[in-house]
């Protein structure tokens, strides 16, 4: 019961306990961290540094950084994909994702997405490669290495999150105080929800099926049950 916290001013991923709530352990990352995914498979934790434009890989056994990867500037969201085994930064600062082989710390491929995208999120079931666009207001869907969908969300879309047993994705609209609730098979808005003000993050909890979003403006969470 492990809780994992990248630390911008300090350069750190923290380790605590959940139980006690006690710190285990500071990791010395990159700078500017900001993006976190874990492969608990292979007990990795993958860092996204904005200020290095890079790539922590964190052994979490051993609690220590062990290989540091090139990516695109100002990579916000990280995701790992646990299908292909690869890691996607999303590159605020020129506007596309990275598809990376963390093994081999090499760049496999460099998509074009649009203005700022800040989070990504990879299905397990496609395949595909989700990430929210604030200039534009969007989501893009990639296949490959093409963007195949374009869905407008509404202002400064930011965190994101998929059900998937649903095949949904819900999408933090911070510009509109709501939520987007996206039909991922069909590429189309299914639900626009109202929460509070300047929602920048989601978490979907499997057991209940409940949507849990962080509105940073007005320092509150709401908490959705889909219907």
């Amino acid at each position: 019961n492990l809780v994992y916290v990248t630390n911008r001013g300090a350069n750190t991923l923290s380790v605590l306990d959940g139980k006690t709530n006690n710190k285990l352990a500071d990791i010395a990352v990159g700078s500017l961290p900001h993006g976190l995914d874990l492969d608990l498979i292979n007990k990795r934790a993958y860092v996204s540094n904005t200020g290095s434009n890079n790539v922590t890989v964190v052994d979490l056994v051993k609690r220590k950084a062990i290989k540091t990867i090139p990516c695109g500037i100002e990579p916000w969201g990280v995701v790992y994909d646990a299908v292909n085994k690869w890691i996607y930064t999303s590159n605020t600062g020129e506007g596309s994702i990275s598809r990376i082989n963390p093994s081999t710390g090499v760049t496999l491929a460099k998509i074009i997405v649009g203005g700022r995208p800040w989070n990504v999120k990879v299905s397990p079931r496609t395949g595909r490669v989700y990430s929210t666009n604030e200039t534009d207001g969007v989501l893009s869907v990639v296949q490959g290495n093409n963007v195949i969908a374009v869905i407008g969300v509404g202002a400064r879309p930011h965190g994101i999150t998929m059900n998937n047993i649903l095949d949904v994705a819900y999408v933090a609209v911070s510009g509109a105080g709501q939520v987007a609730v996206v039909d991922l098979a069909t590429n189309t808005i299914a639900q626009l929800v109202p929460v509070g003000a300047g929602p920048t993050a989601t978490a979907w909890e499997r057991n209940t099926g409940k949507v849990f979003v962080a509105n940073q403006g007005a320092g509150t969470i709401s908490v959705l049950t889909p219907q």
